[in-house]
């Protein structure tokens, strides 16, 4: 890859669907296409990220930990303390940690700020999202501009560790898998101290409260 010139629809347009989630703005409509997607996040992020290649605008500070393959595009910051495993993309003008930990499969659009001892695993970040302090967002999809608050945890495994369903208006997905986190529409505010259980769906611009425990979908 020509590290000067890559941009993020480069990277995307190696994975049709995965590329129609980033530029959709309807998206949402049809969000339960995309939980394939997000159950084969391991597979597609290996097929998309194989070497790693930093633009030569990216400002790496001190005492990060890069491992394995990442891509990371035009004047994003990794700050001090970052630890990342690939493979991982990072777009255009992100800003990551100090001391955030990213591990694995995670792709992460435009202007998308993860922060300090925030942990994103298996995950997909659309633009403009926003990951605070002391959260974990794990096996998940944020659509756009989400906003989450300090200490926001998504469950990602069955207390009697089945594979996770997710529930939507006509029906309900068996995604197969021992590990899936939540779908969060545009635009969402998650308030601090929230916890997401497994497999659930919160719709675009939805406000959820400091503190709440997400049990059922929000649509």
């Amino acid at each position: 890859m020509d590290s000067e010139s890559l941009k993020l629809d480069d990277v995307l347009a190696q994975n049709p669907l995965l590329h129609q989630l980033f530029h959709s703005r309807l998206w949402w409509d049809s969000y339960p296409e995309y939980v394939e997607l997000q159950s084969n996040i391991k597979m597609i992020s290996r097929e998309l990220i194989r070497h790693t290649d930093l633009d030569n605008t990216v400002e790496v500070e001190g005492n990060v930990t890069f491992k394995g393959p990442v891509v990371i595009l035009r004047h994003s910051t990794i700050l001090s303390g970052a630890y990342i495993i690939g493979p991982v993309l990072i777009g255009e003008g992100c800003t990551v940690g100090p001391n955030c930990f990213i591990n694995g499969h995670c792709i992460l659009g435009n202007n998308v700020n993860v922060g300090h001892a925030a942990e994103l695993k298996c995950s997909i970040l659309m633009d403009g999202c926003k990951v605070f302090h002391f959260s974990y967002v794990g096996h998940s999809i944020l659509g756009r501009n989400v906003n989450v608050g300090a200490g926001v945890v998504t469950a990602v495994r069955r207390f009697d560790n089945r594979s996770i369903t997710v529930r939507h208006d006509s029906g309900q997905i068996d995604t197969g898998r021992g590990k899936f986190g939540a779908i969060i529409g545009d635009d969402s505010q998650i308030g601090i101290g929230v916890r997401i259980l497994e497999g659930r769906v919160i719709r675009p611009q939805s406000n959820v409260h400091p503190g709440t425990l997400v049990t059922n979908n929000i649509t």
